[in-house]
């Protein structure tokens, strides 16, 4: 199957996302896309949607999944922008939209076991 890996609050880091994407057989990754802005502040603690898929790319993960956003308010982008951000990103490099889930808050998505082979 493969491995899962949770990314918590992280800023971007292409070389160790690689290394780790190298190394391990990620099925499932928890990436964060929320509290991004303003960016001189935040970019060494978190994310933007963009580089959110960058990280999911870096780690060659199979699946992933959108984390730490639009519970409540945390930085100073808008409610929702990251999810639109990070829609925009996804379809920028081509990634089709079951590879990458955008959850909405308090529902639950299922993965097909076979697709997961």
């Amino acid at each position: 199957m493969g491995d899962i890996c949770f990314i918590g609050d992280s800023g971007y880091n292409a070389n160790i996302f690689k290394e780790i994407g190298e190394k391990y057989n990620i099925l499932l990754s928890l990436i964060p896309i929320g509290a991004y802005e303003p960016r001189w502040f935040m970019q060494p603690v978190h994310m933007n949607p963009e580089e959110a898929v960058l990280a999911h790319l870096d780690l060659q993960s199979k699946f992933s999944v959108a984390s730490h956003f639009d519970v409540f308010q945390l930085a100073d982008e808008a409610f929702n922008a990251a999810p639109l951000e990070l829609q925009q990103a996804i379809k920028k490099h081509n990634i089709p939209d079951n590879k990458f889930i955008i959850p909405k808050v308090g529902n639950f998505f299922l993965f097909d076991k076979n697709e997961m082979n």
